[in-house]
């Protein structure tokens, strides 16, 4: 299956259904069918970007690794993203999709002994085929610092340097404040600086307590932040707050052009109330309803390359408190009748049915014509999801089947399914590479 390109995936075990697997990274190679675990050095964690140059995991203890497309890692002196300077590895670490790195802290961390105040860990910016690191400026005092994907914006929360006594009473501090010991009150400030340039204080409004936004958008414009249930839309030049509603466990898609999709609702089974919303630069929210009874909840958006499609899950809703719902959804009937929609949400969308199963997943090609499925057999727990690729407009809908009998820790009772996005990978997601 040529066309199918290279697939990455990590698989682990599901704690009961009674089988074993031992973490790992798979390779699907399409042209062969050859499906291998990769070894070369450990992984795990999540796939965090896809480049010409491999993928990005996000592992353990803030390490990054690039994994090449033919399945070997890069050295530590091919990949230098994470590094302050040769072979010192930052604590955490944000990488762009241009292979832009930013990081913070060290493995030694602040020392023994309790906090008497910030700890104010070395913050660089390392960009690519240089040798050495840039500090951020002396006044930061950064607590998290995060890269946009493509490689120009960096938002960092930092705290104050000196303390603010008025912040403080009875041994807590006022919003927008953070404590350490108990005796004084930092404040709590962020920032956005282009890479290579100079920080600028950003202040919301309206102001939201504990609201730190974190997911951007892929050009660093705009970002997404939670608190508690409720999400928030935050444009980063103005420092705008526009409330999204409320959410559980959502994956928030970014189009090409600045379009967001995620899925509201916050009920504990995913086949109750839950509702596929869009809304792009701060503009007018629109959720995706449709009036087909078999269409009442939408889960698992995705943009096409150009943000001009969109591709969900829909299946009948549940009723809150209902027996037989979780039976349902593990036999694929009813709220378990999961299918693909694909439309330009002006009109009807075009229905696809997942492979021999239900539909848990999608992913658009680069190119707009293929689909990447994650499919779940009906009444399986034990390997239940499969890999199909979909070709849109083929002659009587052709789906493959790729790889087949994936764990992915087993089939959750409430709904919830892997995320495609960030457990798998796929070449023909790129527009620069040809396997």
């Amino acid at each position: 299956m040529s066309d199918a390109g290279i697939l990455f995936f990590f698989d682990y075990s599901s704690p009961d259904a009674g089988q074993t697997v031992s973490l790992g990274l798979y390779r699907y190679d399409g042209t062969s069918g050859a499906l291998s675990k990769i070894t070369a050095g450990l992984f795990g964690g999540s796939i965090t970007h896809e480049s010409a140059s491999g993928i990005y995991v996000q592992g353990a203890n803030g390490r990054w690794d690039l994994l090449r497309w033919d399945g070997s890692r890069a050295s530590d002196q091919d990949f230098t993203a994470c590094q302050q300077e040769p072979g010192h590895f930052a604590s955490w670490c944000s990488a762009s999709a241009t292979g832009v790195g930013v990081g913070y802290g060290s493995h030694t961390g602040p020392g023994p002994g309790p906090l008497t105040g910030p700890w104010c860990p070395a913050a660089f910016t390392r960009l690519p085929g240089t040798a050495r690191s840039t500090s951020f400026p002396p006044e930061l005092c950064v607590q998290a610092a995060k890269v946009s994907a493509d490689g120009k914006q960096i938002l960092i929360s930092d705290v104050a340097r000196q303390s603010s006594p008025e912040a403080l009473s009875r041994g807590r501090c006022q919003s927008g404040y953070v404590t350490f010991d108990e005796t004084a009150c930092y404040e709590q400030r962020l920032w956005m600086m282009p890479v290579g340039g100079t920080p600028r204080r950003l202040r919301l409004s309206p102001g939201v307590p504990g609201l730190v936004p974190w997911e951007l958008s892929p050009d660093g414009r705009f970002a997404t932040g939670q608190v508690d249930d409720g999400l928030f839309f935050v444009d980063l030049q103005t420092g705008t707050v526009t409330p999204l509603g409320t959410v559980r466990r959502t994956a928030l898609r970014w189009s090409s052009n600045d379009g967001l999709a995620f899925v509201r609702g916050a009920a504990e089974d995913l086949w109750i109330d839950r509702t596929v919303v869009v809304t792009a630069g701060g503009g007018p929210v629109r959720e995706v309803r449709l009036p087909q009874r078999d269409w009442a909840i939408g889960i698992a958006p995705a943009w096409d390359p150009a943000g001009r499609r969109l591709a969900w899950i829909a299946s009948r809703a549940g009723v809150a408190g209902a027996s037989g719902a979780a039976q349902d959804y593990l036999d694929g009937k009813g709220v378990g009748d999961r299918r693909v929609l694909v439309g330009d949400l002006i009109s009807d969308p075009v229905e696809i049915r997942c492979g021999e199963g239900v539909a848990e997943g999608v992913r658009w090609s680069q190119s707009g014509t293929m689909l990447l499925l994650l499919c779940r057999r009906p009444g399986a727990r034990v390997a239940p999801f499969d890999l199909w690729l979909h070709r849109l407009g083929a002659p009587g809908g052709a789906s493959v089947a790729l790889v087949r009998g994936i764990t992915w820790g087993g089939v959750d009772p409430h709904g919830f399914a892997p995320d495609l996005f960030t457990q798998t990978a796929w070449s023909r997601a790129l527009a620069t590479i040809s396997p």
